[in-house]
C-alpha cells in the first residue's frame, strides 16, 4: 500500500483493531526498514494522545522534520508546509478514526491465531515451542483473544515458573473475569500486575503521572522513586540506586517497560499498561 499511491492516490493509511494486537508494532517495523523506506525522503514519529492539540502535533511534526522552526508561530504556515509532503500511516483502535482521515477503506490487523499466541506465550515464558502434546499446558491459550501483548506479559510472568500447576492457578484466577464498563484494561495486564510484589506495584502505578507515550530516563525514575520513598528496604551492603535499579529492570524484564532501539537509557510504556497504571492510580495522584 505504501508503495501503490499511484493507483489508490493515498495520502493517509490506516490501520485499526483494538489495542495490544501489534498495530504500533508493525508501523515500528515499517518505519524502520530502509528497504521500505526507500523513496520516501522525510520521516517523522508522533504519538497522538486522546487529548490532542491539532496546533501541537503539526508543530511536533515540524520539529521532527526540520532545523528551521521559524514558522511554528503561524498555524497556516506549518499547515500548509506539511500539506502535499506526507504518506501518513496511522494506526488507532478506533474504527471512525480511520475512516475520518481517509477515504480508502482501513486495514483491520486480525489478532493471533492460537498457534500463534501460543509460540509467542511460549517464547517469553521459554518453554519448548510444541507442548509435546500436552493439553495442559496450552489449554488456556485463548484468553489471550489473540493479543500478542497479552501473550508476551503472560510468558514474562510464568519464565521462572516451569511448572503446569502454576499456570493452571493463573488460567484459573478469578481476575479473568474483571470488568469495568468502558475499560480498556485486558485481565492478562491486570493478571500481571497482581502477581508483582507490594513495591513494584508502587513503582508502576506512580508512572500513571505522565503521559502516553512518554519516554521514561531510566535515571531519572529511579531518583524520583527514591525521592518519593516508593522502593523496598536497603539489604545490607546494597545501595538505595542500585535497588531503584533492580527494580526497574524487574519491570522492564515483565514488559511494563520497553527500551527504545535507539537509546539504551529511554524506555517507553505501552498505551494499554498505562490505561491500567491510571486506573489503579485512580485518584490518589493528581497531575
Amino acid at each position: 500500500m505504501l508503495h501503490d499511491n499511484n493507483q489508490h492516490q493515498l495520502s493517509v493509511i490506516s490501520v485499526v483493531e483494538i489495542g495490544g494486537v501489534g498495530k504500533t508494532t508493525l508501523a515500528q517495523c515499517v518505519y524502520n526498514n530502509a528497504e521500505l523506506m526507500k523513496g520516501f525522503d522525510l520521516k517523522a514519529w508522533i504519538c497522538v494522545s486522546e487529548d490532542f492539540d491539532v496546533v501541537e502535533i503539526t508543530r511536533n511534526v515540524i520539529k521532527e522534520i526540520s532545523q528551521d522552526t521559524s514558522c511554528l508561530e503561524n498555524f497556516n504556515s506549518p499547515q500548509l508546509a506539511l500539506k502535499g509532503l506526507f504518506t501518513i500511516f496511522v494506526t488507532s483502535r478506533r474504527e471512525n478514526v480511520g475512516s475520518i482521515v481517509q477515504n480508502y477503506c482501513p486495514y483491520f490487523f486480525n489478532g493471533l491465531s492460537d498457534e500463534y499466541c501460543w509460540s509467542v506465550f511460549a517464547d517469553n515464558a521459554s518453554f519448548p515451542k510444541t507442548s509435546n502434546g500436552s493439553s495442559e499446558l496450552e489449554e488456556g491459550i485463548g484468553k489471550c483473544d489473540g493479543l500478542p501483548l497479552a501473550a508476551e506479559t503472560l510468558g514474562r510472568l510464568l519464565c521462572t515458573k516451569h511448572d503446569v500447576k502454576e499456570w493452571n492457578k493463573i488460567l484459573m484466577s478469578n481476575l479473568w473475569g474483571f470488568f469495568v464498563t468502558d475499560s480498556k484494561i485486558i485481565p492478562a495486564l491486570f493478571i500481571s500486575y497482581f502477581h508483582l510484589p507490594a513495591y513494584l506495584k508502587r513503582c508502576f502505578v506512580y508512572c500513571s503521572l505522565y503521559p502516553k507515550g512518554y519516554q521514561f530516563n531510566k535515571d531519572e525514575l529511579i531518583l524520583l522513586w527514591m525521592a518519593e520513598d516508593l522502593l523496598r528496604p536497603v539489604k545490607r551492603g546494597e545501595t538505595l540506586v542500585e535497588v531503584g535499579r533492580e527494580c526497574f529492570d524487574d519491570l522492564a524484564s515483565k514488559l511494563f517497560f520497553k527500551q527504545l532501539q535507539d537509546n539504551e537509557r529511554s524506555f517507553v510504556m505501552h498505551d494499554l499498561l498505562h490505561d491500567l497504571a491510571k486506573f489503579l492510580a485512580g485518584d490518589f495522584y493528581c497531575c
